[in-house]
């Protein structure tokens, strides 16, 4: 039953007004002694309890009369507790489209029932019953039924194949949004009975915590008079594993390079989970079956594979568990663009770079044997002295070997600029990568105000003292095994490579201390040290904006250490160029995220761009426009609700075709399928409503779809009855004839 209490309120007070002006207007006698009317006494003793009794009849149908236009106005209506008129009703439904819904029941899913659902509602709603559709993905788009339609006309297109043709999605549904939508949708109809229907399959993670608080707001937040019906399509999952993540385990991929991949899942299930096998497939190739042992319920495992892809260009790295009751989160695909080589910019400090005595010459023949990029790494050297710090995004990682200082420029107004500085804070800044080896010619005054910045600049760093002038091989100093920390760039030291701790040695170091970083650069970690007494930072890394940046208190040079001789300073350069190369943007990304993407040098000139869903070939391809924003061509496609491959084909001007993947994940909450209780519903939702759970196993279709009847009709009649009844007692006993005659009696006096 539903009705304004309010106004049923309003209505009792009102009742309350017969009482009140029967006792101010009560007749009054008027006591006048003399003998005549002694007589009387007897008889007037006799009447006057009559005429009590009349006026309380009375005064109870005035009071009756009140309250029933109290509740009249109250609209008081219920599920055909009695014969009533129906009321005119104007209904939403928020289908929960979400990738949840497509949990496997029987030979359907959950969202296959909840739309039966719907469908069976709407038919059993009166023609002129105006009814909408919302998603609770999408909750702003016009389809299935953005707007209010007549039920008889939904009856007659069948809702059911509409809805079953609009589909579902692999989003994440947003609750909060669309019962705000649904309320605004219902303002549209004051006239009439609102109702809100959630059909969802109501899981725990949608009403805990901060997802919940903003639901529980959005439901208090409906008019009071919109009745709110909860539809739990929902089930206990007992098994489900979730292929939560698949991504590159390296900030780039190269051609011909081992590259990581990483691969997580978890048993979302309620149960411990079976020993299942992962497949990994990269193009034609299927790597070899991974096992992922069983976990416990809520447990993640992570599984590295390597993979070397064999030409530059664009790749696709499938992964799949086997099928269980939701296979759509069973299945990922990641778009990895793999690029011809790293590019490593090394700015060296010496006058001639090429010598084999230089800062650079062990450095960049560590990176780049051949000297072509043919091991994954192209490096480019250049002189510190005509360094001008141009074209830095062409390169993936910036080293500065033993450089003393870098040129600087006195503008109009004179004040004195380092452009170089200027250029590789923003490029750190933006993600990129620097390393520094400190040496010989390291000018303390330069690094300390122009690089360290006093804690807010690039370096995490201070230089204490002027770098050694004279170096002794008979005196030298190791790294502390101790202070070694678990860091990809000192890997070759750690477990089986602890060896080569005693035997690298340096015979020289700048000593260096490490302040508390600045807001540039908010801290710093030393991952090594010297043994001597005290310790002595040998190896530090610092953040600097979204990138890093990592000082080596020693040079690469041959004079300064034995390290460029040992096998050691192979591998923990190319380490360290691994840790620091500034990650690649990732065509990877959640479903409902926009794809955008600014068309290089290779693209620049196509002539048309058309974007390939996940959904093709049920979906047509549909073309893409280019903006033209600060001299770049650049896209932007969505919506994209679907997981998988989104491939954009640009056709060039000779009519050859080029393909650029991205790809989209879906989100890892939807496969949390625990079911939340109803009292944690009731708790979340914070208002009264009415709640139907088990649907999608048990048919109380009809009970959640019983349309409700209005009274005020009868309450009306009733009214009408009582006040036609008090006229008659009212004249029967002579009420209205003796106010008539007090009143002339008053005049003729």
């Amino acid at each position: 039953m539903t009705w304004i209490p309010a106004l049923a309120v309003a209505g009792g007070v009102l009742a309350l007004g017969p009482i009140i002006i029967h006792i101010i207007f009560r007749r009054r006698y008027q006591t006048v002694e003399f003998a005549a009317m002694r007589f009387l006494l007897d008889s007037l003793r006799r009447s006057r309890q009559r005429m009590r009794l009349e006026e309380l009849l009375m005064i109870a149908m005035r009071v009756l009369i009140c309250l029933l236009i109290g509740f009249m106005l109250a609209d008081i209506r219920a599920e055909s507790l009695l014969p009533g008129g129906r009321a005119p009703s104007a209904t939403v439904f928020i289908l929960d489209d979400s990738l949840s819904m497509q949990q496997r029941i029987g030979s359907g899913s959950l969202l296959d029932r909840a739309v039966d659902g719907i469908a069976t509602m709407i038919e059993q709603m009166d023609e002129a019953d105006m009814v909408a559709v919302m998603s609770s993905t999408r909750p702003g788009e016009a389809d299935p039924v953005g707007t209010f339609r007549r039920a008889g006309e939904l009856q007659d297109e069948g809702i059911a194949r509409r809805l079953r043709r609009w589909g579902d999605t692999d989003l994440r549904s947003d609750l909060p949004t669309a019962i705000a939508a649904a309320g605004d949708l219902l303002a549209t109809q004051p006239d009439r009975l609102g109702e809100l229907r959630l059909v969802s399959d109501f899981r725990r993670v949608d009403f805990d915590g901060s997802q919940g608080g903003p639901l529980g707001r959005a439901a208090t937040a409906l008019e009071q008079d919109v009745e709110l019906v909860l539809l739990d399509y929902g089930i206990t999952g007992r098994r489900n594993l979730t292929l939560e993540q698949i991504a590159l385990g390296a900030p780039m991929a190269v051609a011909g390079s081992p590259t990581p991949l990483r691969i997580t899942v978890r048993n979302n299930g309620q149960e411990p989970s079976e020993p299942v096998s992962l497949t990994v497939r990269i193009g034609e190739s299927t790597l070899p079956a991974q096992m992922i042992e069983p976990l416990d319920a809520g447990e993640a495992a992570v599984v590295e594979v390597s993979y070397s892809f064999e030409e530059p260009g664009f790749a696709a790295v499938h992964a799949e568990l086997p099928a269980d009751p939701l296979p759509e989160d069973n299945r990922g695909v990641l778009a990895v663009e793999v690029h011809e080589a790293m590019r490593i910019l090394i700015v060296d400090g010496s006058d001639n770079p090429m010598h084999r005595d230089s800062p650079s010459f062990a450095l960049a023949h560590a990176l780049d044997p051949s000297g072509d990029g043919g091991f994954g790494q192209a490096v480019d050297v250049v002189a510190a002295a005509r360094w001008t710090a141009a074209d830095l995004d062409r390169y993936d990682l910036v080293l500065l070997a033993d450089v003393g200082e870098l040129p600087l420029e006195v503008d109009e107004a004179g004040q004195t600029h380092c452009p170089a500085v200027t250029a590789l804070s923003q490029y750190v800044d933006h993600g990129g990568g620097l390393g520094v080896f400190l040496g010989g010619r390291t000018r303390p005054d330069f690094f300390n105000r122009w690089l360290h910045g006093e804690g807010d600049g690039l370096l995490p760093v201070r230089i204490e003292d002027e770098p050694p002038v004279e170096l002794d091989p008979r005196q030298f100093v190791r790294l502390r095994a101790d202070s070694l920390a678990d860091a990809p760039a000192l890997s070759v030291f750690l477990d089986d490579g602890a060896p080569f701790v005693a035997l690298v040695r340096f015979y020289g170091h700048v000593p260096v201390s490490v302040p508390r970083g600045g807001e540039g650069n908010p801290g710093a970690q030393v991952l090594a040290s010297f043994d001597v007494d005290p310790p002595a930072p040998a190896l530090v890394r610092g953040g600097f904006g979204r990138g890093r940046v990592m000082v080596w208190a020693t040079s690469p040079e041959p004079a300064w250490s034995n390290w460029r001789r040992n096998p050691s300073f192979l591998a923990a350069m190319n380490d360290l160029a691994w840790e620091l190369a500034r990650p690649h943007p990732s065509a990877h990304d959640r479903v409902g995220a926009a794809i955008d993407y600014t068309l290089g040098a290779a693209l620049r000139d196509a002539t048309s761009l058309a974007m390939q869903t996940p959904a093709y070939p049920d979906e047509d391809i549909q073309l893409v426009e280019a903006a033209r924003i600060e001299g770049q061509r650049q896209i932007s496609f969505s919506p994209t609700p679907r997981a998988g491959l989104y491939h954009l084909r640009a056709t060039m001007a000779d009519q050859s075709e080029r393909t650029v993947l991205f790809s989209r994940h879906f989100d890892p909450r939807e496969g949390a399928l625990a079911k939340a209780d109803e009292a944690a519903i009731a708790a979340t939702v914070g208002r009264e409503h009415r709640y139907f759970g088990d649907l999608a196993v048990d048919d109380v279709m009809e009970l959640a779809a019983r349309p409700q009847r209005s009274y005020w009709w009868l309450l009306m009649a009733a009214v009408m009855l009582m006040l036609g009844l008090e006229s008659v007692l009212a004249r029967r006993f002579g009420h209205y004839e003796r106010r008539a005659e007090s009143a002339r009696s008053r005049v003729n006096r």
